[in-house]
């Protein structure tokens, strides 16, 4: 069944539970509220301070319910009770039990759940576990975010054959990207996110030494904070990078915005721990050259290696040395990489598609009917894939 080119979602009453809401689930909440008859983000967990200073914080919409003061549980069960459809990300105390679902359409999302891997002998258990929490609703789904995560819950013997690609979808900007491309600062490195291990900062200035080795021109900014900072201003000193690295610390995400929007790549150096990695999202919106680790879950979905992006082996400095110094060296690559990795986030990847696309399942499963088709993108199939070497 191919999708109906109609507009969905005029009549439905859809809730979206998570954690807590934040400037990279407005985009989609704000493209639900404007095609739903009404639509509740329902907030479980205060955030936590270490993401207030980040940015994360900033005023609630009048659509967000905070369950967790007072009134808020009441309000949160009404909405709960009013909907056609729930779109579940996580919950915590009251809001977690499965009596407020009953009967509803559920469409859960998920990173992958095993991070840090799962012993084989635990499987069985998860998968009774599992089957219990989600696997008894026959109007229910599971909307990945993530390449990994339909892996991960198959080996539970979950969602089988109800697996669809999803994520998270920051601010899609619009921009003349030619222009972009052209004011962008030649030859400029960029890397974002928590200084922490598994993002592996320590890559990046790693790749800088061997460039400079080289002999190429290049500058690279690191912006962020976190464990690690010590450890990377020492590699920066024992390698004679003080006038090619910068440690900017951390940002609003407006600012840093603005700077991936100045650079020409960007490298992207996480391991298996990065479920999604919304800054993927991000950089390709900045017509960055994406260099990204194949490990991240946003990777696979958003990357056609050497069309959009380059996808590298994770944790392995020469993979992406190699690829920055194929970059520093093709102008036009750098080029072409950055314009499609523009038009593959504002053409499919952005929350306005999403929103559409996952109201008609929404719609679809209500109405009883089999859910629409779509060939790629947000609530397309997705395959069970183990790892991208």
């Amino acid at each position: 069944m191919i999708a109906r080119n109609i507009e969905y979602g005029k009549m439905m009453n859809i809730v979206l539970v998570s954690n807590y809401f934040n400037h990279h689930q407005q985009p989609l909440c704000e493209a639900l509220e404007a095609r739903c008859d009404s639509f509740f983000f329902i907030s479980t967990t205060v955030m936590r301070e270490e993401r207030k200073k980040l940015g994360y914080a900033f005023e609630q919409p009048e659509y967000v319910i905070l369950a967790y003061e007072d009134g808020g549980m009441e309000r949160a069960r009404k909405a709960i009770a009013a909907a056609d459809a729930i779109i579940y990300g996580s919950a915590v105390g009251e809001l977690s039990k499965r009596r407020y679902y009953r009967g509803k359409n559920m469409l859960y999302y998920s990173e992958r759940i095993y991070k840090r891997g799962c012993r084989r002998w635990l499987l069985p258990y998860r998968a009774a576990r599992f089957y219990v929490r989600y696997q008894w609703r026959q109007r229910s789904l599971l909307l990945c975010a993530g390449a990994y995560a339909a892996y991960d819950y198959s080996r539970s013997r979950t969602f089988l054959n109800r697996c669809y690609k999803w994520g998270y979808f920051p601010e899609a900007k619009t921009f003349d990207i030619h222009a972009l491309i052209a004011d962008k600062q030649p030859r400029s490195l960029l890397w974002c996110g928590r200084l922490i291990d598994w993002k592996h900062p320590e890559i990046a200035v790693q790749v800088a030494a061997r460039l400079k080795q080289d002999g190429c021109r290049f500058s690279l900014d690191i912006i962020g904070s976190g464990a690690m900072e010590q450890t990377l201003a020492a590699m920066i000193e024992q390698n004679g990078l003080q006038h090619e690295v910068r440690l900017l610390g951390s940002m609003p995400p407006q600012e840093t915005r603005r700077h991936m929007e100045r650079a020409e790549i960007m490298l992207l150096t996480s391991d298996r721990q990065e479920g999604w990695g919304a800054v993927l999202n991000e950089a390709m919106n900045s017509g960055c050259a994406v260099a990204a680790s194949s490990a991240m879950g946003a990777a696979p979905f958003l990357i056609e290696d050497g069309t959009n992006g380059l996808l590298c082996r994770p944790e392995n400095t020469d993979d992406f040395y190699g690829a920055v110094k194929r970059l520093l060296a093709d102008d036009g690559l750098r080029r072409q990489l950055g314009t499609e990795a523009y038009r593959t986030v504002t053409g499919l990847w952005h929350a306005p598609v999403a929103a559409e696309r996952v109201l008609a399942f929404a719609e679809n499963m209500t109405a009883g009917e089999p859910l629409p088709v779509f060939a790629d993108g947000p609530c397309s199939r997705a395959a069970i894939i183990k790892t991208i070497t």
